[in-house]
């Protein structure tokens, strides 16, 4: 299995984004935890999983988005799978969900039946470094 964290650096200290993601099979987790994003503290209250499914024909692209749902403000992990040219699920200021951050993506090549050689992209956001006292 292939988790590759992409580490941001957030422009300021007011973004953290470090959870942790495992997989097994076809299934895709979430962990809970507790998260920073402009400013604003959220919490993934409990494990979200996903069980992510492959074309026999053409690639499926999947991307896990953290969200906040409007109808009870808590924080849940909106997945999209998608085989060419469909389009993804956009995001609009009155919908269902207010997006935070993309939390992994990776492309399932036809046919695949467990994720294990599949790379995943994770999304870390780490604060920045704090700034060097002048000497």
């Amino acid at each position: 299995m292939s988790l590759t964290k992409t580490t941001v650096l957030a422009p300021e200290s007011d973004h953290a984004l470090d959870l942790d993601v495992q997989v097994s099979g076809m299934t895709i987790t979430a962990k809970s935890g507790s998260f920073r994003i402009c400013g604003v503290d959220y919490e993934l209250v409990e494990d979200q999983e996903f069980d992510a499914t492959a074309d026999d024909d053409v690639d499926t692209t999947v991307e896990g988005y953290l969200v906040v749902d409007r109808a009870d403000d808590s924080v849940v992990l909106l997945v999209e799978e998608r085989t060419a040219p469909e389009e993804f699920y956009e995001f609009t200021p009155d919908g269902p969900y207010r997006p935070l951050e993309r939390l992994f993506s990776m492309n399932i090549p036809p046919g695949t039946t467990d994720l294990a050689d599949v790379e995943i992209q994770i999304q870390n956001i780490v604060a920045p470094p704090p700034p060097e006292e002048p000497e």
